[in-house]
């Protein structure tokens, strides 16, 4: 849906007639999870210029082993949307980082715990290394807890660098995982579930994610 329910305006900074298929990662593990990955789909919902379809832009819900980082950390929940933007690549960038500072992101330490870590993942077969905005993300291709739910989105989409399908690329770094490493825990239907659905890792404590509401 368009977030307004009118026409795409024809302004300076949007891109193509078209827009651009993006893909992005959503990933959380403290506070209350469940909740912050809805109220971060909703947000990007509302977003100028974005179209994201629920729920057939929405992959599982995977839950995951912290990847580097501070040891003792909690398991993250993980998933991928993809969504069609009439922004740029770095427009769409910001408007993510602004998402997930209201959902209490503080960026200290590289691979600390998080409220919410959003990643641009892939803008259409864009390629872009930019300050602070690399297109496709560098660790794109090394991560199961990515490469699963985006198989679900774009099982046959081509990286533009390594020139290889999704599908492969998880079938590759399936092989070599830990198992269990990756859980699927629900299917897109986790979009409109309960909201605040508690998992062991999550704490008794409640934050305030009404984004947009």
């Amino acid at each position: 849906m368009v977030n307004d329910g009118s026409e795409v305006p024809m302004l300076g900074t949007l891109n193509s007639e078209r827009g651009h298929h993006a893909y992005l990662s959503l990933g959380a593990n403290l506070g209350d999870r469940w909740a912050a990955m809805q109220a971060a789909v909703r947000a990007m919902a509302t977003l100028p210029h974005v179209e994201l379809d629920v729920p057939a832009g929405v992959a599982s819900m995977y839950e995951t082993a912290p990847v580097g980082g501070p040891t003792g950390q909690t398991p993250y929940l993980n998933t991928v949307i993809t969504l069609r933007t009439w922004l740029s690549a770095r427009e769409l960038l910001a408007a993510l980082h602004e998402i997930e500072t209201r959902l209490g992101r503080w960026r200290r330490i590289r691979w600390e715990p998080r409220t919410m870590d959003i990643d641009l993942l892939l803008f259409g077969d864009q390629s872009l290394r930019e300050n602070e905005l690399s297109v496709p993300h560098p660790r794109l291709h090394e991560r199961l807890f990515v490469l699963e739910p985006l198989a679900e989105l774009a099982a046959e989409f081509v990286h533009p660098l390594l020139h290889r399908s999704i599908a492969d690329l998880r079938a590759e770094v399936a092989a070599a995982a830990s198992p269990g490493s990756v859980r699927r825990i629900m299917g897109p239907e986790w979009f409109s579930a309960p909201r605040g659905m508690s998992f062991a890792a999550d704490p008794p404590h409640r934050l305030d994610l009404e984004v947009g509401a």
